[in-house]
């Protein structure tokens, strides 16, 4: 999902890469104080270009609060939007007015996301929250299920205050998750980068900025030297989260043992052994004794 912010924008190189984005999404309030025409121009351009333009949630989560959501229909389908967001980042929206949005979603063909997590820091949702968020978007019946990244990635969701990924909630979601697609929001290209290195290629990313995307693309697919090799690793891998990140580890660094694949993942001793034994059993790696030191083992994809 790439945001657009109302700046200049460049829709021909968007609409070169429109094969892997899902949605170009202008945020905030922005389709509801716009000049109309401008709007509708631009929302129309992207069509053109063969992308799906979306109005965030924000817009509707306000007009839900003030009882308008019908104006806010009539935004979209006036402007020519062929996406929606429900969220609930700044407000309350009651289950009443999510199930309005996702009816009128559905008999206007449009494509629907559900955006879990708060905006503001000091209203950030627990783990055990968030999980429970997520199985009630999934309830919806949308075409993604978004946990929210803001525009920053600070402080938020799964970003800690510095913009660190909390892998151990990554973790919890991938394994309570599974309804319905998951997009992770990470405006930051490092954390793009070590979102694809660990969950694969396949991963969804959202909050993307227009001048990000080519050099995203490139990470997704492998052809950068931060994810050389991706392809032959972590999309072969169907174990936990954890399991295509050791994979990947073992694929890039050479014969790495125990000590080194702890030291690259971040992962503890335990999780990292779980997840060898894993890959072993399942035939991607194999586990060599050192000739100089019995004791100690290293670990290579399996043929290497």
């Amino acid at each position: 999902m790439v945001i657009d912010r109302l700046g200049p924008i460049d829709i021909g190189v968007l609409g070169a890469f429109r094969e892997y984005i899902n949605v170009v999404k202008i945020g905030w309030t922005l389709p509801l104080v716009a000049d109309r025409k401008f709007m509708g121009a631009r929302v129309s351009a992207m069509t053109g270009a063969g992308l799906r333009p979306g109005m965030g949630g924000t817009a509707l989560e306000i007009l839900a609060q003030k009882g308008r959501l019908d104006a806010g229909f009539e935004v979209v389908l006036q402007l020519g939007f062929r996406a929606v967001e429900i969220s609930s980042g700044i407000t309350e929206m009651s289950s009443y007015d999510r199930k309005r949005i996702a009816e009128f979603a559905r008999s206007n063909g449009l494509y629907l996301s559900v955006e879990v997590g708060k905006k503001r820091e000091r209203e950030q949702l627990s783990l055990n929250e968030t999980l429970e968020a997520l199985n009630r978007a999934a309830d919806l019946e949308p075409d993604m299920v978004v946990l929210e990244g803001r525009e920053t990635g600070l402080g938020v969701g799964i970003f800690d205050e510095r913009g660190n990924i909390k892998w151990d909630w990554v973790d919890a979601i991938e394994e309570g998750s599974g309804k319905c697609p998951l997009m992770y929001e990470a405006p930051q290209e490092r954390q793009q980068v070590e979102l694809i290195s660990r969950l694969g290629p396949g991963v969804n990313l959202g909050n993307i900025a227009p001048a990000s995307l080519p050099a995203m693309v490139t990470q997704r697919l492998g052809m950068r030297g931060d994810t050389y090799r991706l392809d032959i690793s972590s999309a072969r891998v169907r174990g936990s989260p954890a399991d295509k990140f050791v994979y990947y580890v073992v694929c890039t660094l050479p014969s790495p043992d125990q000590a080194a694949i702890v030291s690259a993942t971040g992962l503890g001793r335990r999780t990292v052994q779980k997840s060898l034994r894993a890959l072993i059993a399942d035939g991607l790696i194999t586990e060599h004794r050192v000739s100089d030191d019995m004791r100690k083992r290293v670990y290579r994809p399996k043929g290497a």
